[in-house]
């Protein structure tokens, strides 16, 4: 039912989709089988109508899809695309951005506009409403630092209102959009005032930090693992030796262990043997138990 009067509005409203959609193609591991259908709606209020649409029943919505990798198999349920929610402004201190704009292109507004206070999110490859989404954070310091409000959809209500800081429920890779009752529309961020000079000098330290520590050059999906108490993720791994193994073209980045990279034609299955790999022998060895940070989507 829902399905023919999706399809009904999306050519009433020269919406872009794909039927039969690679969901490969949608992700940066490069891993997936088909989906039923991909919608990419090009303002918020076709989001929200979508969103309306599909209330009752499952679907998936990405942004960047730089955090993600899809079943193998047939997924059989709409995914929602925000990239071509990507509109951004600025007033004075504050920047308001769609959920759909990259994490990168914020930075350079912000830079532009002589705003401190996002340098250490840039590189971050996901978008706006991802990073909300999992309060996203490097070299010290998170969204959760630099947030003020939200502009969200309510999936029991079907209602829009804005959040307040407090109420985005922050916490290490985590906010109150995992519940799954709410969905990011728009963000809008406080930043101080900064000289153009000093914030583009920790923007690309930043950066340069990234690309020679991450196998940047590589599909992947970031961070496998969220750091637990004590030692990172990668350190854990890294001391069990297992740089370099894989499992088909699953493989722990020889330049990062953190990172499981696409070493040809990986599959869902191989990624995901490898993280129980990875999982069995941490826990086995120093009784720690790793959480993915990656989100498999079957």
């Amino acid at each position: 039912m829902y399905f023919s009067y999706l399809l009904k509005y999306l050519f009433n409203n020269s919406v872009k989709f794909i039927l039969n959609v690679k969901t490969a193609d949608l992700v940066s591991f490069k891993i997936g089988g088909k989906a039923k259908i991909a919608v990419f709606p090009k303002n918020i209020n076709e989001f929200i109508d979508i969103l309306t649409i599909l209330n009752d029943t499952k679907f998936v919505i990405i942004g960047n899809g730089t955090n993600c990798y899809f079943t193998d198999d047939y997924f059989d349920h709409p995914i929602v695309s925000t990239r071509l929610l990507n509109k951004a402004y600025v007033d004075k201190n504050v920047v308001t951005a769609e959920c759909g704009c990259t994490i990168n292109s914020i930075c350079k507004i912000a830079l532009k506009s002589e705003l401190s206070g996002l340098e250490f999110a840039y590189g971050i490859p996901g978008s706006i409403g991802g990073g909300v989404y999992m309060n996203a954070s490097a070299f010290g310091d998170s969204f959760s630092s630099v947030i003020l409000s939200s502009k969200v959809y309510d999936k029991k209500s079907k209602a829009t209102y804005t959040i307040t800081k407090e109420e985005h429920r922050f916490d290490t890779k985590h906010s109150i959009f995992k519940d799954g009752n709410l969905y990011v529309l728009e963000s809008t961020f406080g930043l101080n005032d900064g000289k153009c000079n000093e914030i583009n000098q920790l923007m690309l330290k930043n950066m340069n930090k990234r690309i020679n520590t991450q196998p940047l050059d590589m599909p992947s999906a970031g961070s496998v693992f969220i750091k637990p108490d004590g030692p990172s993720a990668s350190a854990l791994i890294d001391s069990l030796g297992l740089k370099g193994y894989s499992v088909g073209d699953a493989q722990v980045s020889k330049k990062h262990a953190g990172f499981i990279v696409n070493n040809g034609n990986a599959k869902a299955t191989e990624v995901n043997e490898l993280i129980s790999h990875i999982k069995h022998l941490v826990n086995e060895k120093y009784n720690i138990a790793l959480k993915e940070e990656i989100i498999y989507i079957n």
